[in-house]
């Protein structure tokens, strides 16, 4: 071998058992990371000092460093994803091994691969070197970098191949709440931990969410595995640490933006300004003795968001928005506090106290003036028909206006023209004349599936919907309304519904008490059986593939049609809500077309009687395009 085939031989050597820097994540990001404008408020070169709170998770998963697994259990607006682009972006340019990032699914990996990962690649010029240009070197593509002394792949944690690959030194776990329970081949998570089991204690694995729901919230079980840091900081005023809680948040309700926290130690106002130099001074204290010592974990609420991003004002902005919705006030509670969720089950929700609480006048005969829109759900039994019609006002406060069930076999042709008669009703309102129907939720999921196809075909311009309760497994959470419908049968469309979403929202509903918005109306003339089938299912603790998760049950001999047919009923508002209407403009509407019939009276010849409506309904009934609620309001 010539002298300078030797000469690179000892270059390529040298280099192949050089240690790894001495710098840390943080630091280096300091040096090398530039944010580019297309992802970052604050383009330009990375300032750990911007976010400190940051500086200690980073630091914990350098190279040196004896942590192993490090868990952020953050909210929003906090820089939870730059810990994650920092860490990956160290690995390429500063310690390159392989890595495997993980997202919930291969779209979702794809997406954050074009959105957030080449754009940093890009913007920071030591990485743009290492990295080939996708567009001319097959080596690197949307789910795979190659880079000198390492790889970098990304997998969608729905697809167990991607987690099953080669071996991995560094492992990134993003969103880990989206993550599916089981991929068929066992837990996600799992899977792709054992990716890292070669390397030992050199390994480094780091996992980021919001959590979600209680007893489903896997990246919640990942901090109680590690040793739960909270980031305390000094009151301005008086010197005394705490960890900033909402409880101590104070605002006025008229201007939320005018928000201040108030010292838990000396109870003196501490402004948005304050902020900055509290996050400084800021530090992580362990509140889990137990843990492993390799295992590390943090948890840091929107509160300590940095001055200029997400105010306390903002916050409890949203906190208003939200109140009274439980699915708003749910992602509220993960995205801005980073808390679990508790699910409103029936165990404290009295069938007894419900009936107790019931007002004593019939809605059917006199609709309550605040009252502006009416939806039915309906459900489906081989024997019967049972439906309910809810009255909606202003922050979806409702009133059950009516009960009925329309006995006989659900296969004969009757039984559907019966249904098709009732949901035609016409209810006295006080102000707005007469009102009808707008909407109504039909279930297609067990019985006479094809005739419920038929009938909301028959009637599709009058927004009678076939619906179908979504097959959700624990942690897969769907919207309560679909943004389409999942398909077509014989031209009717199939709604999926989230019903576990709706019983949430339901539940935590029918808890408030009084009036104002949420707030459900009964009238006292239904029987206890009634409420005991609206309060039937129970928010129940259970092991699925050895994970404790929470599910909806019916308990053995329970029925609960009344509760499917509230269900269906606020399914039909959401429906009805995405077609562009909503409770204020459906009164809106209702006004125009009570001052237009009463402008324009019938012309009777003298002595001759006022012509009566016929029973017939018109069957030109198409909704003008633009107009979500057609020409079937009661008149």
């Amino acid at each position: 071998m010539s002298a300078e085939g030797v000469r690179e031989l000892r270059r390529v050597w040298s280099d192949a058992i050089r240690p790894d820097p001495v710098y840390t994540i943080d630091e280096w990001a300091d040096r090398e990371r530039y944010l580019p404008p297309s992802t970052s408020a604050e383009p330009g070169r990375w300032r750990t000092s911007r976010t400190p709170y940051l500086r200690e998770p980073m630091r914990a998963l350098s190279p040196g460093c004896s942590i192993e697994q490090v868990t952020l259990v953050f909210g929003a607006q906090l820089g939870k994803t730059e810990v994650l682009l920092n860490y990956v972006g160290h690995g390429i340019a500063a310690s390159p091994s392989p890595m495997l990032l993980v997202q919930p699914t291969v779209d979702t990996a794809e997406k954050f691969s074009k959105m957030r990962l080449q754009p940093m690649i890009e913007a920071s010029p030591t990485i743009a070197a290492l990295i080939s240009d996708r567009s001319r070197d097959s080596s690197s593509t949307l789910t795979l970098k190659e880079f000198p002394g390492g790889v970098l792949r990304l997998a969608g944690a729905n697809a167990p191949s991607g987690l099953a690959s080669q071996p991995v030194r560094r492992l990134a776990l993003d969103e880990v709440d989206r993550y599916p329970l089981d991929t068929g081949e066992g837990d996600p998570v799992e899977l792709a931990r054992k990716r890292t089991s070669t390397f030992g204690a050199s390994r480094k694995i780091l996992a980021v969410s919001t959590p979600t729901d209680e007893g489903v919230s896997r990246i919640w079980q990942l901090y109680e595995e590690g040793d739960q840091r909270r980031f305390w900081v000094p009151c301005p005023l008086c010197g005394a640490e705490q960890v900033l809680v909402w409880s101590q948040v104070r605002f006025d309700r008229e201007d939320p933006q005018g928000a201040w926290y108030e010292c838990e130690h000396c109870g003196e106002r501490i402004d948005e300004r304050h902020k900055g130099a509290m996050l400084k001074h800021g530090i992580w204290r362990p509140t889990n003795p137990n843990a492993p010592a390799h295992v590390r974990s943090y948890h840091l609420s929107a509160l300590y968001s940095p001055l200029g991003w997400l105010s306390w004002g903002d916050i409890a902005e949203a906190f208003l928005k939200a109140r009274g919705n439980p699915e708003r006030l749910r992602v509220w509670t993960n995205t801005n506090l980073a808390e679990l969720w508790t699910v409103q089950g029936g165990q404290t929700l009295s069938a007894s106290t419900l009936q107790d609480a019931a007002s004593p006048q019939s809605f059917r005969e006199r609709l309550p003036a605040s009252v502006s829109l009416l939806t039915a759900g309906v459900d489906v039994q081989d024997d019967r028909l049972e439906l309910e019609i809810v009255g909606w006002a202003d922050g979806e406060e409702s009133w059950s206006v009516d009960y009925i069930t329309i006995t006989g076999d659900t296969e004969a042709a009757e039984t559907w023209d019966e249904l098709e008669h009732v949901l035609l009703r016409t209810y006295p309102h006080p102000e707005l004349g007469e009102l009808r129907v707008q909407a109504a939720a039909i279930d297609s999921g067990g019985h006479r599936t094809q005739r419920v196809y038929d009938f909301c075909r028959t009637h599709k311009t009058r927004r009678w919907w076939a619906v179908k309760g979504a097959n959700e497994t624990p942690g897969n959470r769907r919207p309560v309304w679909p943004q389409r419908p999942s398909r077509k049968k014989g031209r009717a469309p199939l709604y999926i519904v989230g019903t576990n979403a709706a019983k949430e929202v339901i539940y935590g509903r029918l808890r408030l008490e009084g009036g104002g918005p949420g707030c459900c109306h009964f009238p006292a003339e239904r029987p206890a059986e009634w409420f005991a089938q609206l309060t039937a299912e129970r928010y129940e603790e259970r092991r699925i593939k050895g994970r404790r998760v929470l599910v909806w049950h019916l308990p053995s001999g329970r029925r609960n049609e009344a509760l499917d047919c509230r269900v269906y009923a606020y399914a039909a508002l959401e429906g009805f809500k995405q077609l562009g209407g909503g409770i204020g403009r459906a009164r809106a509407y209702a006004r125009r077309e009570l001052a237009r019939a009463a402008s324009s009276p019938a012309t009777v010849a003298p002595g001759q009687p006022a012509r009566q409506p016929a029973n017939r309904v018109k069957r030109r009934d198409r909704a003008p395009r633009g107009n979500p609620f057609g020409s079937l309001w009661g008149k």
